[in-house]
């Protein structure tokens, strides 16, 4: 399969990303998902990752984790979604995205294995790319991954993955024919990426989105670790090229931290990404 027979057939698949009108509860099945990724070996399995999902910022905050995570020396994945131009920004290691020949050998060995599926059983576009992503990831020996939820959490083809740390970032009202109409609603599908005897980073929320991720928590007894409780930030100054801020936790000061991406919020996210990367040294993963 060359590069442009591979983007023809990804996109042959019927892709939510570009409708309105579905019923995201009977379209998207994660165990369908599960019963996919199991004819392709499982290929997630093994690889140390961070889930995160959320209304606002997760991509940012997944490129703050990703970017700490490289300069630290660590082969880092990095999946996100939608993207601009090309499939190719979905998948990334370190600084590098997939290559066109990787997606072309890829997406033939996954034409191989959907070729002999049932009918009722082919994947969407977005479930079958999130597949390629573990297969690169994998035969890529990556030392870890950062996988941004699609939409949602508890349903997107990401949440087969069982992560060292998961995040939630601020919670708001969107897709709420979809994902519910109350910020309670919205919070448990978003919630339903944290997994039992974890850990989970939550940005600042809303009173109402924050009870339904510690009820959650509690559920599963996983620690939630909050931003604005347990991890304080301050801006120190904000420019047209900058933001300069401080990150306070249990384990550290960070002072005098810069960021390109502007914007108050931007330092917000930058304190939860902080707060991620500190909760992997419960496995081993020590980054100062």
């Amino acid at each position: 399969m060359t590069y442009t027979e591979a983007l023809h057939y990804l996109d042959s698949f019927i892709n939510y990303e570009k409708q309105d009108a579905y019923d995201y509860r009977s379209s998207l099945d994660l165990e369908r998902v599960k019963r996919f990724i199991r004819l392709l070996g499982d290929p997630h399995k093994g690889i140390k990752s961070i889930h995160i999902a959320g209304s606002k910022g997760k991509g940012s905050t997944a490129a703050f984790v990703h970017s700490i995570l490289k300069e630290a020396g660590l082969r880092t994945g990095l999946y996100t979604s939608p993207h601009l131009i090309s499939f190719r920004e979905r998948i990334r290691i370190n600084d590098t995205l997939i290559s066109e020949d990787d997606i072309a050998k890829l997406s033939g060995k996954l034409k191989n294995v959907i070729d002999g599926m049932e009918k009722e059983d082919i994947p969407s576009f977005f479930e079958v790319y999130t597949a390629l992503c573990h297969m690169y990831f994998k035969e890529q020996k990556v030392d870890i991954a950062v996988y941004e939820v699609g939409m949602g959490g508890r349903l997107d083809a990401t949440n087969v993955i069982d992560p060292l740390v998961s995040a939630i970032t601020p919670v708001s009202y969107e897709h709420t024919q979809k994902l519910g109409p109350t910020l309670s609603r919205i919070a448990m599908e978003k919630g339903g990426i944290i997994k039992e005897n974890t850990v989970c980073v939550s940005a600042p929320q809303e009173e109402e989105a924050l009870n339904s991720i510690n009820e959650i928590c509690v559920g599963k007894s996983a620690k939630l670790v909050l931003v604005g409780r347990d991890i304080k930030f301050e801006a120190i100054s904000s420019s047209e090229e900058r933001e300069i801020f401080n990150v306070y936790s249990p384990r550290g000061e960070y002072l005098k931290l810069r960021t390109k991406l502007l914007g108050p919020h931007q330092v917000m996210n930058a304190a939860t990404a902080i707060g991620i990367v500190e909760e992997l040294g419960l496995h081993g993963i020590n980054i100062r």
